[in-house]
């Protein structure tokens, strides 16, 4: 029913190889499974993967513009090539300044998206984010890190795009340091809407360390799972049923979904580990 999509065709499906200068950088694995009704077109999510690993981002294009005619998975997936554009050719490493670039550079392309785009250097890692998209930071088995989703009003995110006054400096910016091993998932919604945060850390608590397991693969098929059954309850009918918005919280919130896994390891061990 569901096929791994790869919009940006940067066969970035495998380990990313390590970049020349020393420090840490991500060991990525993606896995997309578009909207059922989505398939042929690939979906409206898209996500990018700087050359060197040391640059990620994912973005939800707004599905209410095919109203206009417009396709939704136009400017999220022209947002992501930009601001890898931004990195790889004019070498900025501020996540914000890469979606400044991105934003700039859209043309006439109509449409809008949420986004989110992180970067390593050293031990430090930016992130910001726009929207409902979000990071999780995984060290071993707790969850130390968390964005919070940018809405107006519930089910209608912050965005950027035609119509929309918001600019990437309006998205949340954050600075920490990690540490080796740390996991980062970075996702669309329709991985925070359709699994709770601790069954997150469950099923990468259970597959953590086993050999050519894609825990973005494994994520990706419980939360469509989830998304299209009417008896578990979800984050995103929980919310609503406590806004009263609807009468029980259980069934699940079929979307695009789009999920980046991102281990933070360092060229030294990398390198060695060849």
């Amino acid at each position: 029913m569901y096929q791994q999509i790869n919009p940006l065709v940067l066969n970035q499906n495998e380990k990313t190889a390590a970049p020349q200068e020393e420090g840490f950088f991500f060991n990525v694995q993606v896995y997309q499974i578009p909207h059922p009704q989505k398939i042929e077109k690939g979906g409206e999510d898209a996500y990018f993967i700087s050359s060197d690993g040391r640059a990620i981002g994912v973005a939800d294009g707004v599905g209410g513009w095919v109203t206009y005619g417009v396709d939704p998975a136009l400017y999220s997936k022209q947002l992501m090539l930009e601001s890898k554009r931004a990195y790889d050719e004019y070498h900025l490493s501020q996540p914000t300044s890469l979606l400044e670039f991105a934003y700039h550079n859209m043309k006439d392309i109509r449409g809008s998206t949420t986004a989110c785009a992180a970067t390593i250097r050293g031990n430090t890692l930016k992130i910001s984010n726009l929207g409902d998209s979000g990071v999780m930071i995984i060290r071993g088995d707790k969850s130390i890190f968390r964005t919070k989703e940018q809405q107006h009003i519930f089910n209608f995110p912050v965005q950027l795009g035609t119509g929309h006054t918001t600019t990437p400096k309006d998205a949340d910016s954050f600075t920490m340091e990690v540490e080796e091993g740390d996991m980062i998932i970075m996702a669309t919604d329709g991985l925070f809407d359709n699994l709770f945060d601790h069954e997150i850390i469950g099923i990468i608590k259970e597959h953590n360390g086993k050999d050519n397991t894609n825990i973005a693969r494994i994520l990706c098929e419980k939360a469509f799972s989830h998304s299209e059954s009417p008896t578990i309850e979800t984050p995103f009918t929980r919310h609503a049923f406590d806004l009263g918005y609807i009468d029980s919280p259980y069934g699940g919130k079929v979307d695009d979904i789009t999920i980046i896994v991102a281990t933070v390891v360092s060229t030294l061990s990398t390198t060695t580990s060849l």
